[in-house]
């Protein structure tokens, strides 16, 4: 585990550089994720799920090399773009960290938009996801990726969404999910 000032000098470090530089490649990329704990580590795939704005992510069952979601990252615009998820969603979604101003602390749902959509809440961005040493990484502010529970427009009803949250992995009992990507471009895009 890292030490808080050997974290906040490699969040400082990779603040100060240009999105050009995480990734020598563009992708795609599969996505899937793994978390650890102090009980072990997890891992599986993400379920798209529609979200406010577009598509959100959230945790399910799988053995990541199977998975079928990819992403391409385009280092002059810095952007994460979706280039499969099946027949539902279409690629050319854009990676955006959307803003819950409900949610404390500062909570950001992952979500692939519309590149022009400019609906997105005050503090969303969709620049702040790069490809970096086989994850992805958000250069949003020192926080980590976790399980948020948000309001599904659509039902109502409550639903878990895969977030950025700027907290500690202390505060969130020494747990924290991960994006993972591998090589996807022998991924056979289909539902």
């Amino acid at each position: 585990m890292m030490s808080k000032s050997v974290a906040l000098a490699v969040f400082a470090a990779l603040s100060a550089q240009d999105n050009s530089s995480f990734s020598s490649s563009s992708g795609p990329f599969s996505l899937s994720w793994n978390s650890t704990s102090p009980y072990g580590q997890s891992s599986g795939l993400f379920a798209m799920i529609n979200g406010t704005y577009g598509a959100a992510m959230n945790f399910t069952n799988g053995t990541p090399s199977s998975s079928n979601l990819t992403a391409s990252y385009n280092a002059t615009s810095g952007k994460l773009s979706l280039a499969c998820a099946g027949d539902e969603y279409p690629a050319g979604l854009v990676a955006a960290l959307v803003y819950e101003p409900e949610l404390t602390p500062p909570t950001y749902t992952l979500q692939w938009v519309n590149d022009s959509d400019a609906s997105l809440p005050a503090g969303s961005n969709k620049t702040s996801l790069v490809p970096m040493n086989g994850g992805i990484v958000s250069t949003l502010g020192s926080g980590i990726f976790k399980e948020v529970i948000v309001d599904d427009i659509v039902s109502g009803q409550n639903v878990s969404a895969f977030a950025w949250v700027q907290e500690t992995t202390a505060q969130n009992q020494d747990v924290q999910a991960h994006i993972v990507i591998a090589d996807g471009s022998n991924v056979t895009c289909q539902a």
